[in-house]
C-alpha cells in the first residue's frame, strides 16, 4: 500500500512545480519506500512528531524538497549537518541520484534508522557519519555509542552544507558556512525572510517558509 498517494503525489508535484523542480517515477517510488520506512521505525524511535503520511508528506518531505531549486548542478557534493531522521539529505538524494551526501547526526538511535533505510533504499553515494559539528571550525567531532569522543576531522569542503532546525540562525550559520568549498553555499531552512532567501510554501499553509543562502566566494587569483 502507497505511503505517498496519487492524491498526495499529484499535490506535492504541484508545488514542486511552482518551485522548478520535477522528480521521476523511480524517485517517487523511492520517495515512498522511504516514507514507509520513517513511519514504520518512528513507533519504535522518535525520529518525528508526525504521525500521519500527510504530515510527513508536507512537512518533512516536501520541504525537504525545496533545497533543489536553489542547487547547483547535477552531482553536488552535499553535507546535511544535524539531519535527524534524514529528511533533507536523503530526499535531495533521491531527487538528484548522481549526488554525494553525508548525513552528519549526533544522535545515537538516529543512526541505526539512517544506515538501515539506506541501504534498504540501495541509495549509492551516501554515508551516514556519527559525529557533532564544531562551530566556526569545519569540522566535526566523531562520537561512539557511549558518547566517546573521537578526534575532530575536516573533511574536504562540499558545494553545498544544509540545516534544517538546527539551531537560531546565527549559530546555525557558524556551524555550517565553515564547512562550505568556495563557490558553493550554506542552505539554512528558516521560517523568517532574510536577503536574498528563496520563499516558498507548503500546501495548506499561509505564509512563506524560507531558505537562507549564505555563499561562499571564490578566492580572486
Amino acid at each position: 500500500m502507497k505511503t505517498i498517494t496519487k492524491e498526495l503525489r499529484e499535490e506535492g508535484e504541484r508545488s514542486l512545480s511552482a518551485w522548478g523542480v520535477e522528480l521521476d517515477s523511480t524517485a517517487w517510488e523511492r520517495l515512498d519506500a522511504y516514507a514507509s520506512d520513517v513511519l514504520e521505525h518512528n513507533k519504535r524511535t522518535n525520529l518525528t512528531a508526525a504521525r500521519t503520511p500527510e504530515e510527513l508528506f508536507r512537512r518533512h518531505l516536501l520541504d525537504a524538497l525545496a533545497a533543489k531549486a536553489v542547487l547547483r548542478g547535477n552531482s553536488p557534493r552535499l553535507l546535511d549537518v544535524g539531519c535527524g531522521g534524514g529528511f533533507v539529505g536523503i530526499c535531495l538524494k533521491i531527487a538528484l541520484p548522481n549526488a554525494r551526501v553525508t548525513l552528519l547526526e549526533s544522535v545515537y538511535r538516529k543512526i541505526g534508522f539512517l544506515n538501515w533505510t539506506t541501504a534498504r533504499l540501495k541509495l549509492g553515494g551516501i554515508e551516514v557519519r556519527h559525529a557533532r559539528a564544531i562551530s566556526d571550525d569545519g569540522a566535526w567531532q566523531p562520537l561512539g555509542s557511549g558518547g566517546a569522543q573521537g578526534v575532530p576531522q575536516k573533511p574536504t569542503p562540499f558545494d553545498a552544507v544544509l540545516a534544517r532546525a538546527l539551531a537560531p540562525l546565527p549559530e546555525a550559520k557558524r556551524l555550517t558556512l565553515p564547512f562550505v568549498a568556495a563557490g558553493g553555499s550554506a542552505i539554512l531552512y528558516q521560517s523568517d525572510p532574510s536577503p536574498g532567501a528563496f520563499a516558498y510554501r507548503l500546501p495548506g499553509e499561509d505564509k512563506d517558509r524560507y531558505l537562507a543562502l549564505f555563499p561562499k566566494e571564490k578566492q580572486r587569483s
